[in-house]
This record gives structure tokens, sequence and C-alpha cells, in this order.
């Protein structure tokens, strides 16, 4: 691409980038015979319905809005919009019926203002950009109110695929990866072979079809009124690009789903909702465009056969569905037990291009190896957690103690808790690295010698050591499974004792969970075993606690510990 100086032409440059990478990739996709809607089943027999807005919903969602976040074409700031809500919630609400009512979105909500963000590589090539995407406070209030009756209608109906955990209320990428976790140990501990394979979809917002996406919206129940909404909503959007002072032409936007919109990921849920349906053997596990695939067999053969045969139904799902693959971003492991050697080299493909098989992948942040042993993530959390401690121990001269529990909470803490769940019960050697830097950092904030005893400290800054951060995360994990608070996905991960006893015996009767079938530390390092447990291991009392109580008596029990000597 040629450069460019003028901002005009730099603006005009990125917003034709932005517009046509979809139709780009489209236009490589090959064609197949086959249409969308065949991977669809189950038709929804409900319809939707939206229900009315009254003023009142209008105020709430207006109170719930971020007063410092930007705003795109056609808005007010939002912290004045938050003080004049009295005057124009009832306005607004007559807007916002009048749209649901007609199914008509207004013109001007379909505008976006685009600002280029660089992400790494060459500042000079648009590529190396990603959008940020700014719209109409006002849209995104009416979009709010259409995503709250939308996911509701979806989840009444179970309409959204079960181990799909990105943009949904009550799921979280802890989930996402505990999940596969327990996919993994579950194969190494019944002595088979896992192949996880990992793809990426390439630019998958800005490539929805959206005459595919609204035949799928029909499929689920969105028909009628609600249906010509979507159309609406999806037809004759325009966006421009600022840079500087200065602003592209404005250009249509021929396909995707809007980025920085409040309802766009739902929509890019619902779009992707089929995949699993090409493949009766493949276990599919989703966060929104990340694609992981896992089958399991105790022979390598049946692996590398069964996987190259599903991956044919993926591919043609794909190309029915106009997704493009980044093949050079997928890629696939092998897990096994380390006893249990690969003996010959597996080798898959898509679309004829060989995948990339790695010993290790990252996942939602957290790097998962082929023999489950976390070592690989815990000295990446490790290496983090190094840079952290640098700056305390550069600053705990000049700063007060409350500042440094402040950086430790900032740049130490976050790496020790993300995922803590799926890879924290493990070897306490794995996990020793993290307890060291952790007892480094306490010994740099306090000004104790080098060899002093930690236990005495890290009860003074009130600071859970690793081992009992991972008894503390793993026991809000359990809560929220016993009082119901967790997707469907994880109901059948334990079996009440009182299930398994004919008789009310004392254990059964304190509301514990049977332990299940293991045969190596890969079964016991499961959250299914580990879980269950140290959740028989608390009082009945503690167990019967309002989550607040429960959290903050658990974190006194676990830290006294620290101050018995």
């Amino acid at each position: 691409m040629t450069n460019v100086i003028d901002s005009k032409d730099i603006a005009d440059a990125f917003n034709n980038f932005f517009t046509d990478v979809g139709t780009r990739l489209a236009q490589g996709i090959p064609p197949v015979d086959d249409s969308p809607m065949s991977f669809m089943r189950n038709s929804t027999l409900n319809s939707f319905y939206i229900k009315r807005v009254t003023s009142e919903e209008v105020s709430e969602e207006i109170d719930k809005l971020n007063p410092s976040k930007s705003t795109g074409p056609y808005s007010i700031p939002t912290n004045i919009l938050i003080l004049i809500k009295d005057l124009i919630s009832s306005p607004l609400e007559q807007i916002f019926n009048l749209s649901f009512e007609t199914g008509i979105v207004p013109e001007k909500f379909k505008v976006t203002n685009v600002i280029p963000v660089h992400k790494k590589g060459s500042d000079l090539c648009v590529t190396n950009y990603r959008p940020i995407s700014l719209l109409s406070v006002f849209n995104k209030l009416l979009e709010k109110l259409m995503f709250l009756r939308l996911m509701s209608f979806l989840n009444k109906n179970n309409i959204l695929f079960h181990k799909q955990f990105g943009f949904r209320q009550h799921h979280s990428t802890l989930q996402a990866v505990l999940s596969i976790a327990d996919k993994i140990q579950t194969s190494i501990d019944s002595s088979s072979y896992s192949c996880g394979i990992f793809l990426d979809l390439s630019k998958a917002f800005d490539t929805v079809n959206h005459k595919f996406l609204l035949d799928k919206l029909f499929f689920y129940g969105i028909r009628g009124i609600a249906l010509e909404w979507f159309k609406s909503y999806l037809c004759n959007r325009k966006q421009f690009v600022s840079i500087g002072n200065s602003n592209s032409d404005i250009k249509p936007i021929p396909m995707g789903v809007p980025q920085g919109s409040v309802i766009g990921p739902l929509l890019f849920l619902l779009y992707l909702n089929d995949l699993p349906n090409c493949s009766d053997v493949l276990d599919f596990h989703l966060f929104a465009d990340d694609t992981n695939l896992f089958f399991s067999s105790k022979s390598l053969l049946d692996i590398e056969s069964t996987a190259k045969n599903e991956l044919g139904y993926v591919h043609k799902w794909l190309c029915c569905n106009q997704l493009s693959l980044n093949i050079e971003k997928s890629n696939y492991v092998i897990f096994h037990a380390p006893q249990k050697k690969i003996t010959f080299p597996v080798h898959l493909s898509l679309n004829n291009c060989l995948l990339k098989q790695e010993s290790a992948t990252k996942y939602l942040g957290v790097l998962i190896d082929e023999n489950l042993n976390w070592k690989s993530h815990v000295s990446l959390i490790e290496s983090k957690i190094k840079r952290g401690v640098g700056v305390i121990s550069r600053l705990r001269h000049t700063v007060t103690k409350r500042i440094l529990l402040n950086l430790y909470y900032s740049l130490i803490h976050p790496y020790l808790t993300y995922g803590l769940v799926a890879w924290g019960n493990t070897y306490n050697t794995t996990l020793q690295p993290l307890l060291n830097l952790q007892k480094k950092v306490i010994r740099l904030m306090t000004f104790s010698q080098f060899r002093e005893h930690s236990d005495p400290l890290f009860y003074e800054l009130n600071i859970l050591k690793i081992n009992d951060l991972i008894k503390f995360q793993t026991a809000n994990f359990m809560y929220d499974y016993h009082h119901g608070n967790l997707p469907d996905v994880f109901n059948t991960y334990f079996t009440h004792a009182s299930t398994k006893h004919k008789y009310n015996t004392r254990f059964s009767s304190k509301e514990n969970y049977s332990l299940p079938h293991v045969k190596t530390n890969y079964g016991k390092f499961n959250v299914r075993f580990a879980g269950a447990i140290l959740w028989n291991s608390l009082e009945d009392n503690l167990k019967k606690e309002k989550k607040k109580n429960f959290k903050s008596k658990l974190f006194l029990k676990l830290i006294k510990t620290y101050n018995s000597c």
C-alpha cells in the first residue's frame, strides 16, 4: 500500500480497510452447495415478543452508563445525560417503543465513529491497527433494552449452546478454561489421549453475512416485527474514521455485526450457535469466536483418522457460513500422561492446509501444556510477577505501605488468581516458585530480613499464600455450584452424597458430595475431586452463609492460620 501523509487521506485509507475487510475475506472462501441452514436443528416454536419499555426502565439504564466512556455521533456527554435523566426518560421511552413497534432503528443510531489503535508491528501499516468503535449513547440505551429482552427469550427457551462461555451472564473465562481442563484431566485419568484443536477465526465479527444471520434469527424464534427490527438494525450501517481533527468520508458497512455495540456480540453468538451441529463426534468448547474441538481415544490412529474426518465437516460449516480460518494462529495439542508416549507423529489438516502441532497453547490467557502439569503456565506467571516485584522493590522506600499493597493487588495478585481453580490444583513443587516470589515481595513490603519467617508477614498484610488462594477460589466455585449459580454445563460435575446413601448418614446429611472414582493424580487434581474434598471439609454453618459472608469468613479462617505461632 502506498504511504499517505495527509490526515484526511490517512483516515480514508483506514476506513476503506475496515469496511472492506469482511468482503475481502468472504471472496476468498470456496463456494459450497449446501446452505448454512442445513446445519440447523430443532427450530424454536415460540416467537420472540418485544415487551414495551417504561420511562423507569430507561432511567435505570441511564444510571448504569459509565460517564467516563466516550460517545459516538449524535450523542450528548454521558454525564450530562445522567443529570437530565428525569427530563429525558419519557421522550426516550416514546422513541424506543416506537422503534420496537415499527421494527425501525433510527438511521442516525447506525453511524459509527471509528478510532484506529495501534496493536503491534509497523505503525505505517493499516493491518497493524484495530478499530475502536464509538456509537451514539442513545443507540446504546436502545440496544441494551433490546439485549435484555432477547437474552431473556434465549435463556427461557434454552437456545444458546451450553458450552458457549462468551458474552453471557454468569459465564466466564475461568469456566471456559476449567471445562477444557476437566475434559483433558478426565481423558488422561482414563489412560487415553486427548486431541485439542484450537481454531482462530479471521475477523469473525466483520464477516457475518446479514442474510444468513437473519435466517438463523427466524429459525430461533425472532419473527415478524422483531425480525424486521433486527433487519433494520443490520442494514444501511455506516462508519467514518477519525485521525486527529480529520474525519474520513462516511462509508457503508456491507456485512458483519457492529463492534463496540451492546447487541452485536449476542448476534454473533447466535450466528455461531449451530457450529457444534456439524459434528456428532467432536466435543466443542466455545468462547465467542475462540473455537476449540476435542476428541479422546486410547488409540493415536483413531485420534488422527477421526479428527481428520471431522475437521472436513468443520471446514464445510465455515465455508457455508462464509467464515475464514486463520491457519497461522490455529493449532492442535495431543494431551497425554508423561509415561504414555506419542509413538508416531499425528498430522492434521483443514482445507488441505496443515495445522501446527504445539506442545503447549495459550487459551484465554492460560498456557495449557501437553501433559497438563501447568509448569509452562506457572513459568509464564512467574516471569510476569517478577516485573511487579521489581517495581515494588524500587518504590518501597518512597511510598506508603497502603500504596505498596495497592501495587501488590495491581501487579501480582491478578496473575496469581486468574484461572486459579483450573490450574492451581497441582503439585506443590510446581507452585513453589510462585510461593517463593510471594515471600520475597512480602519481605520487601515489610522491610524484613531475607530469611525471616513469612507467615506473620502474610498475616500482617492480610495476604493469602498461593496454596490458600487456591482453597479460597475453589471453595467459592463450590459455593456457586452448591447454590445453583453456575451454568448448566457444570450440573453433572458433583453428586450429592445423599443420592448414594440409602439411609440418612451423618456424611450425607451434611450436604456433602461423593468423591468420584479416580485412578491417577490427574483425577485427584480435577475440580470434581479436589472441589468435593474441600467442600466436604467446610463447616455446615459456613456453607449456608450468604455469598458475601461466606467469602469473608472463609478468608478470615485461612488468614488466621498464619498467626498460630
